[in-house]
Order: C-alpha cells, then structure tokens, then sequence
C-alpha cells in the first residue's frame, strides 16, 4: 500500500539529538498520508530505545516504522536499505542530528512538487549550526562562518518523487 510520502531519517549512536529530530518531523503540519522510517545502523547506545519511547507516546508516533539493523552496515548501506523499504510517492530525508523548524515545510515542499510535475527535487536554504560549547580550536579551523545560512541543498532539506 502506498502513502504520499515517505520521510527518512538514519540514525547510528544519535541518543543526544535523536528525540528533537523526530519530533520535529511528527510535528509537521500534514494533512496527506505519510510513513516515518527511521532505520538504526546497529547503535550502541540508548537510540532505539528512545525512539521506541516516542513510538509509543507521541500522537502520529503510529507513522514511525522503526529499522534494526543487527550490526552496523554503514552510512550509505542504512541509507539505501531505508529508501528501499519506503512507499511513498514522494520521499523526505532528515538527518538523525537535524530538525526541521517550519511546521509546514512538508506541505509547502508537497504542494510544489505536486503543481509542478516537471520538477523532480525541492530543496530549501538552513541554518548550519553547531552545538555550543565548541571547542574555540575546532572552530578556527572552518573557512566560513558556522551559523550561517546556506543556499545550496543538504539532505534534511531535500524532498524527491518517489521510484
């Protein structure tokens, strides 16, 4: 059975940020179908456990199908594994360690695609921004500001038509 949209997120040893992602994507405003897959690469941490958590008590935490991976594949194998377990016409991606802070952004990304039919990709500007209390060393070495606004596409801001 195939819903509208298929939202991915992977997540490898991601207990310190995991919660705030996933919220984020269940807090989206939506009034289409969608499944959340979020596939663990073997975490060794408390990660399934949390999501598990929310699977539980969140009010969409029901769209949430979680993937176990026994031991960890690696970056690229979790992420194909995922979108090849997706049903969606479209599929959205966000990163383990990213949230999305427009409520509507699913929709307005949606809607887009679905008058534009010629258009295969939406992708919107981020904010980069790093925990605080990074070391001042680590950050001298970047060339650019770190909390910056960036124009070019990042995976957490990508929505795609499905296969």
């Amino acid at each position: 059975m195939n819903c509208k949209l298929s939202i991915i997120t992977t997540t490898y040893n991601s207990s310190d940020f995991i919660k705030d992602t996933i919220e984020s994507v269940l807090n989206q405003k939506t009034d289409f179908s969608f499944e959340y897959i979020i596939s663990d690469d073997g975490s060794s941490d408390n990660t399934v456990e949390i999501v598990n958590q929310i699977k539980k008590s969140h009010p969409k935490g029901e769209s949430i199908q979680i993937i176990l991976n026994d031991r960890n594949r690696g970056v690229m194998k979790n992420f194909f594994g995922a979108v090849s377990e997706s049903r969606g016409d479209y599929l959205a991606f966000c990163d383990s360690d990213d949230v999305w802070s427009d409520p509507n952004k699913l929709t307005k990304q949606l809607a887009y695609l679905e008058k534009h039919k010629d258009c295969a990709i939406t992708y919107h500007s981020h904010i980069n921004k790093l925990t605080e209390g990074l070391d001042t060393n680590l950050i001298n070495q970047f060339d650019e500001s770190i909390n910056q606004v960036v124009m070019t596409p990042q995976t957490s801001t990508m929505m795609v038509r499905g296969p």
